[in-house]
């Protein structure tokens, strides 16, 4: 007699027999499917093979290799798709009874859907679907970061003149021109007055001037200047004239400590300017006013973008 075990119910093989044919027709491109159930008779065999080959085909399996190893315990099912990683589930019991039959294809099933999923994961990217590296962030110019911006600046300046007239204070205003946060040009004017006098001379510095700035590391900037001046000195004590005017030019040396809040900029620094010539107001022959040859000052300017 042949033992329980071997043995499908009937309605199990009589649909098994039905689809063994066009299953068995199209294993060749519904992948491979290793039975390992030496054990079974050869209706039993057939009817399992033919169940699997047709639920292989059903989906196209092509991609897919399959082992079902029975034992009397428990059946194995391992599903494999392509280079993916195997995935295995057992189906207790022996393959005995038809409620066997169908455990094993609903566990067929699961496991196909479950081995395409780890395979699609274990894919490796195609190399153009690799997104490049980042670059060192030194290299990083952001989009939206403009090429060039504008600004509008004012200041206060005091520089030191001849040392019996004392210091000359005043302010300016001009524009500036920056490249992201590398180099900026800036033109501005304006004036100094002598906050002292002696016998009764007053004296005015108008000046225009076009400077370079550099960054430096810690908020600090170094800049290059050059200007031109016109120099009014007048007299209140009724001597003869009573004003006289000069002109030179000069090239500055400056540095900046600086602070950014979003489009706004402040900055201080000392600056030295060296002219070109001096500039001297005679009274009747008598030097009162000497404009001297090398200045040095401090200067506070704050900055605001308007432009992008």
């Amino acid at each position: 007699m042949t033992p329980r075990w071997r043995r499908l119910s009937g309605g199990a093989v009589a649909v098994a027999s039905a689809l063994a044919v066009p299953a068995q027709a199209s294993a060749a491109t519904n992948g491979a499917l290793d039975l390992q159930c030496p054990g079974l008779g050869p209706g039993d065999y057939a009817a399992v093979e033919a169940t699997a080959r047709a639920e292989l085909s059903e989906v196209h399996g092509w991609d897919l290799d399959v082992v079902i190893a029975c034992g009397v315990a428990a059946t194995i099912v391992r599903v494999r798709s392509g280079v993916g990683p195997p995935v295995q589930r057992p189906v207790p019991g022996a393959l005995d009874e038809g409620s066997s039959l169908d455990e094993l294809l609903a566990a067929l099933q699961a496991l196909i859907t479950e081995a395409r999923l780890a395979a699609r994961d274990a894919e490796p990217l195609d190399p153009e679907d690799i997104p490049p590296p980042d670059p060192p962030r030194h290299l990083v110019r952001a989009g939206h970061r403009p090429d060039y911006r504008f600004a509008l600046l004012a200041g206060l300046d005091g520089e030191m003149w001849s040392a019996p007239y004392g210091p000359a204070v005043g302010p300016r205003a001009g524009v500036r021109v920056a490249r992201n946060y590398d180099w900026s040009v800036e033109l501005d004017g304006g004036f100094l007055s002598g906050t002292q006098s002696t016998e009764g001379l007053g004296a005015t510095s108008v000046q225009a001037t076009l400077r370079v700035d550099f960054p430096l590391p810690y908020h600090f900037r170094i800049g290059f200047a050059g200007d031109a001046r016109v120099v009014m000195a007048a007299s209140n004590a009724g001597t003869s004239p009573s004003q006289q005017v000069g002109t030179t030019m000069g090239s500055i040396l400056l540095t900046r400590y600086t602070l950014r809040v979003d489009r706004f900029e402040l900055s201080v620094g000392p600056q030295a300017e060296l002219f070109f010539r001096p500039v001297v107001v005679l009274v009747q022959g008598a030097e009162l006013f000497r404009l001297p040859t090398l200045t040095a000052g401090l200067s506070l300017e704050a900055v605001a973008e308007f432009a992008e």
